[in-house]
Protein backbone atom coordinates (compact mmCIF):
# COMPACT_ATOMS: atom_id res chain seq x y z
CA UNK A 1 0.00 0.00 0.00
CA UNK A 2 2.77 2.43 0.93
CA UNK A 3 4.65 1.57 -2.26
CA UNK A 4 1.49 2.27 -4.30
CA UNK A 5 0.97 5.67 -2.68
CA UNK A 6 4.63 6.51 -3.23
CA UNK A 7 4.39 5.53 -6.88
CA UNK A 8 1.33 7.75 -7.46
CA UNK A 9 2.97 10.68 -5.65
CA UNK A 10 6.08 10.28 -7.80
CA UNK A 11 3.98 10.16 -11.02
CA UNK A 12 2.00 13.21 -9.94
CA UNK A 13 5.15 15.25 -9.31
CA UNK A 14 6.63 14.09 -12.62
CA UNK A 15 3.49 15.13 -14.50
CA UNK A 16 3.43 18.54 -12.80
CA UNK A 17 7.05 19.18 -13.81
CA UNK A 18 6.28 18.16 -17.40
CA UNK A 19 3.17 20.39 -17.55
CA UNK A 20 5.19 23.34 -16.21
CA UNK A 21 7.90 22.78 -18.84
CA UNK A 22 5.28 22.67 -21.61
CA UNK A 23 3.58 25.84 -20.30
CA UNK A 24 6.93 27.62 -20.20
CA UNK A 25 7.59 26.71 -23.83
CA UNK A 26 4.13 27.90 -24.87
CA UNK A 27 4.29 31.33 -23.22
CA UNK A 28 7.96 31.90 -23.92
CA UNK A 29 8.96 31.70 -20.29
CA UNK A 30 7.21 34.95 -19.40
CA UNK A 31 5.13 33.17 -16.82
CA UNK A 32 1.96 35.02 -17.73
CA UNK A 33 0.70 33.29 -20.84
CA UNK A 34 -1.82 36.08 -21.31
CA UNK A 35 -2.87 37.45 -24.65
CA UNK A 36 -3.44 41.18 -24.98
CA UNK A 37 -6.36 42.62 -26.89
CA UNK A 38 -3.94 45.17 -28.36
CA UNK A 39 -2.23 42.29 -30.18
CA UNK A 40 -5.22 42.39 -32.55
CA UNK A 41 -5.37 46.18 -32.99
CA UNK A 42 -4.63 45.93 -36.73
CA UNK A 43 -7.82 43.91 -37.18
CA UNK A 44 -9.82 46.76 -35.65
CA UNK A 45 -8.46 49.26 -38.16
CA UNK A 46 -11.28 50.12 -40.57
CA UNK A 47 -9.02 49.78 -43.61
CA UNK A 48 -7.44 46.41 -42.68
CA UNK A 49 -9.89 44.51 -44.87
CA UNK A 50 -9.08 46.80 -47.80
CA UNK A 51 -5.30 46.34 -47.55
CA UNK A 52 -5.20 42.55 -47.87
CA UNK A 53 -4.16 41.89 -51.45
CA UNK A 54 -5.68 38.44 -51.92
CA UNK A 55 -9.13 37.17 -52.77
CA UNK A 56 -10.65 37.11 -49.32
CA UNK A 57 -14.09 36.17 -48.14
CA UNK A 58 -15.88 39.21 -46.73
CA UNK A 59 -19.10 39.69 -44.85
CA UNK A 60 -22.06 40.78 -46.92
CA UNK A 61 -22.99 44.41 -46.17
CA UNK A 62 -26.48 43.44 -44.98
CA UNK A 63 -25.03 41.08 -42.38
CA UNK A 64 -22.77 43.77 -40.89
CA UNK A 65 -25.55 46.10 -39.70
CA UNK A 66 -27.10 43.76 -37.08
CA UNK A 67 -23.63 42.88 -35.76
CA UNK A 68 -22.66 46.56 -35.52
CA UNK A 69 -25.88 47.53 -33.79
CA UNK A 70 -25.74 44.60 -31.37
CA UNK A 71 -22.24 45.67 -30.34
CA UNK A 72 -23.35 49.29 -30.02
CA UNK A 73 -26.25 48.30 -27.79
CA UNK A 74 -24.02 46.30 -25.45
CA UNK A 75 -21.10 48.73 -25.39
CA UNK A 76 -23.32 51.74 -24.68
CA UNK A 77 -25.63 50.21 -22.09
CA UNK A 78 -26.30 52.64 -19.27
CA UNK A 79 -25.76 50.29 -16.38
CA UNK A 80 -24.41 46.95 -17.45
CA UNK A 81 -22.34 45.95 -20.46
CA UNK A 82 -22.91 42.29 -21.26
CA UNK A 83 -19.32 41.25 -21.97
CA UNK A 84 -20.43 37.70 -22.72
CA UNK A 85 -22.59 38.90 -25.62
CA UNK A 86 -19.75 40.98 -27.02
CA UNK A 87 -17.31 38.08 -26.82
CA UNK A 88 -19.90 35.77 -28.38
CA UNK A 89 -20.37 38.24 -31.23
CA UNK A 90 -16.65 38.17 -31.98
CA UNK A 91 -16.51 34.39 -31.62
CA UNK A 92 -19.06 34.19 -34.44
CA UNK A 93 -16.94 36.30 -36.80
CA UNK A 94 -14.85 34.29 -39.27
CA UNK A 95 -11.54 36.17 -39.18
CA UNK A 96 -9.66 39.46 -38.90
CA UNK A 97 -11.24 40.70 -42.13
CA UNK A 98 -14.71 40.40 -40.60
CA UNK A 99 -13.53 42.20 -37.45
CA UNK A 100 -12.22 45.03 -39.64
CA UNK A 101 -15.45 45.26 -41.61
CA UNK A 102 -17.51 45.50 -38.44
CA UNK A 103 -15.06 48.01 -36.97
CA UNK A 104 -15.29 50.18 -40.08
CA UNK A 105 -19.10 50.09 -40.00
CA UNK A 106 -19.08 50.90 -36.27
CA UNK A 107 -16.72 53.88 -36.73
CA UNK A 108 -18.70 55.20 -39.70
CA UNK A 109 -22.08 54.98 -37.97
CA UNK A 110 -21.18 55.82 -34.37
CA UNK A 111 -18.13 58.06 -34.87
CA UNK A 112 -15.99 56.18 -32.37
CA UNK A 113 -13.27 53.55 -32.41
CA UNK A 114 -14.64 50.07 -31.68
CA UNK A 115 -11.45 48.77 -30.05
CA UNK A 116 -11.18 51.91 -27.89
CA UNK A 117 -14.78 51.50 -26.76
CA UNK A 118 -14.23 47.86 -25.86
CA UNK A 119 -11.07 48.71 -23.91
CA UNK A 120 -12.97 51.45 -22.09
CA UNK A 121 -15.86 49.19 -21.08
CA UNK A 122 -14.06 45.88 -20.44
CA UNK A 123 -11.90 45.10 -17.43
CA UNK A 124 -8.52 43.43 -18.00
CA UNK A 125 -9.90 39.93 -17.54
CA UNK A 126 -12.65 40.44 -20.12
CA UNK A 127 -10.18 42.00 -22.56
CA UNK A 128 -7.98 38.91 -22.21
CA UNK A 129 -11.00 36.67 -22.76
CA UNK A 130 -11.86 38.53 -25.96
CA UNK A 131 -8.21 38.36 -27.05
CA UNK A 132 -8.22 34.58 -26.51
CA UNK A 133 -11.35 34.35 -28.66
CA UNK A 134 -9.66 36.37 -31.41
CA UNK A 135 -6.53 34.23 -31.14
CA UNK A 136 -8.52 31.30 -32.54
CA UNK A 137 -9.20 33.23 -35.75
CA UNK A 138 -7.09 33.58 -38.86
CA UNK A 139 -6.14 36.94 -40.39
CA UNK A 140 -8.29 36.23 -43.43
CA UNK A 141 -9.99 33.44 -45.35
CA UNK A 142 -9.41 33.11 -49.08
CA UNK A 143 -11.95 32.19 -51.70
Amino acid sequence: LIAGVGYFAFQSIRKKILVNKIAEKIDGGSGSGSIALGDYSSWFKPDYHKRIGVNVIKLKPESITPIREGLNKELNAWFNTDEDKVVLTFSNLRDGIAVSQVSEAYATKHKEDLLGRIQEKFNTSDQERLAKTLSTKSNYTTT
